[in-house]
């Protein structure tokens, strides 16, 4: 419905994949300022929500490495701040979240199988490489 809320929205899928009764997740009420959830947060709202859920991540916490990059550069530090407390959480509470890559053969193994949803997070910079005529345009 927004432009920030694809994250709610791929959540909202699982959800109803993983129980087509359920009562889906209203953006409005997961945030107060139209901005999109980091990915910790919406693992949180899928953990929370009781759907059995594995994060693997390159980095637990906000990544140094994409300092540089506009989005990142535009987040507040509170936003900064409020990621970290989530990695922390997961740590504390043992929440099955982990710093590591996947390989392509994982990925391919994991997306094949039907008894699973899977959201995969792209870089887009990374994408435009390998095909470069379709992912031309700014974003």
């Amino acid at each position: 419905q927004q432009s920030w809320d694809c994250g709610i929205a791929c959540c909202n899928m699982i959800r109803r994949w993983s129980n087509p009764e359920v009562h889906l997740i209203d953006a409005n009420t997961v945030t107060t300022s139209a901005k999109p959830l980091w990915t910790i947060e919406l693992f949180g709202l899928l953990h929370n929500a009781g759907v059995h859920v594995t994060m693997f991540t390159k980095c637990m916490g906000v990544n140094p490495a994409h300092n540089d990059l506009k989005w990142y550069a535009n987040s507040h530090e509170s936003e900064r701040q409020s990621t970290e407390e989530w990695f922390n959480r997961a740590r504390r509470e043992n929440w099955p979240v982990y710093e590591k890559t996947l390989g392509l053969e994982t990925l391919k193994a994991l997306v094949s199988d039907h008894n699973k949803a899977v959201i995969i997070l792209v870089d887009v910079h990374k994408l435009a490489k390998i095909t470069p005529n379709r992912y031309t345009h700014k974003l």
